[in-house]
């Protein structure tokens, strides 16, 4: 997965292609996509990454480097629409191995880094519902899936992620005749890890406060203002976490409901 998406300009003799990544769940017609115009001056379109927002975030070693705006936008490149004769022209393949090579160590997402930064102001935007990050489809009120789905920060065929995007893909895999084995080491491992996630997040909202206030004490206000954060975030979670359950049953059950059409594509 490292270097695949780069390579397609050489792999691919033609003019444009969707890519996906292989965990992708989609719910909306692909030709829709396969058939935008991408705007003047851009050379493929993507939407942003939800959990990267910004180049910098990515590494503000190459973004200083580079000279490139610390705040750009960045994307997620699990869904692409791509121009690959434009690609082909401007020799991006051997472009991307020499950044690769030359920033090894400093960039976080390989390929993806290596398309940000390299195209990072050709690059348009795609509306939300062509990328939606499976956390994202976890904090919906209901289960609209007018979307493709991506699980970008977990495995769920390998381990559990408790909540409607979990459920989702085990539903779809068992109608595929998929079924996940839930039984394995790594999957009882992820149990466990959401039980004493959720038993001590108490005891983190207490103690991230408490390390803020002393930080503030002894005038340290970067590192209080951090775990001031991330008190705020575990706090919330406990203070949320009655309403976020009884939404997730509902909706569970409801994905326990749905029938997929997973019959095998003609194509």
């Amino acid at each position: 997965m490292a270097y695949c998406r780069i390579l397609l300009p050489r792999a691919l003799d033609v003019p444009r292609a969707l890519y996906l990544d292989c965990d992708v769940l989609v719910f909306r017609d692909l030709s829709k996509l396969f058939d935008l115009k991408l705007s003047s001056g851009k050379i493929l379109a993507a939407v942003h990454d939800s959990e990267t927002p910004s180049l910098a975030d990515d590494s503000p070693v190459v973004t200083d480097a580079m000279k490139l705006p610390a705040q750009g936008v960045y994307f997620n490149s699990g869904v692409m629409l791509i121009d690959l004769d434009e690609l082909r022209k401007e020799n991006f393949l051997e472009h991307s191995l020499e950044f690769l090579e030359i920033w090894s160590g400093r960039y976080r997402f390989w390929d993806q880094s290596a398309i940000n930064f390299l195209l990072h102001d050709r690059i348009d935007t795609l509306p939300e519902y062509w990328n939606r990050a499976s956390w994202q489809f976890d904090e919906q009120d209901d289960n609209d899936l007018d979307c493709l789905l991506h699980y970008t920060s977990s495995a769920p065929w390998l381990r559990e992620i408790p909540g409607p995007a979990q459920a989702l893909f085990e539903e779809f895999a068992w109608q595929a005749g998929l079924a996940v084995n839930r039984r394995t080491q790594e999957f009882r491992r992820s149990q466990h890890h959401w039980f004493w996630r959720n038993a001590l997040a108490p005891v983190r909202g207490a103690a991230f406060s408490l390390a803020s206030i002393l930080y503030k004490i002894s005038g340290h206000w970067k590192k209080a203002a951090d775990y001031e954060n991330a008190a705020r975030y575990w706090l919330d979670y406990v203070r949320n976490a009655p309403s976020r359950r009884r939404i997730h049953r509902r909706r569970i059950a409801e994905i326990q409901n749905m029938k997929f059409d997973v019959a095998p594509s003609e194509v």
